[in-house]
């Protein structure tokens, strides 16, 4: 579960950031929360990478239409992993 807070801070990056690297990472994280989060998230989550799918914006278009087709697992978030500050 995601802290109070959190996921609508996701969904409006990924909606609304004027940059697109933002937006993208935004619908990187809403995939997380779709396959991982609390049973509300997962469907907020879907519902808005779903909506970004259709976006007149190919590349956000692309990014949330590969996102609603991914399932990430452990050894993938371990990939995305930034590792801590040393």
């Amino acid at each position: 579960h995601l802290k109070p807070g959190k996921l609508d801070v996701l969904i409006d990056t990924a909606q609304n950031a004027p940059d697109r690297r933002f937006r993208c990472e935004a619908i990187i994280n809403l995939s997380i929360v779709r396959t991982m989060g609390s049973p509300d998230e997962q469907k907020r989550a879907s519902d808005v990478l779903a909506e970004l799918a259709v976006s007149k914006d190919e590349l956000v278009a692309a990014a949330a239409a590969w996102s609603l087709d991914v399932e990430p697992d452990k050894e993938q978030l371990k990939e995305w992993l930034v590792p801590p500050l040393k």
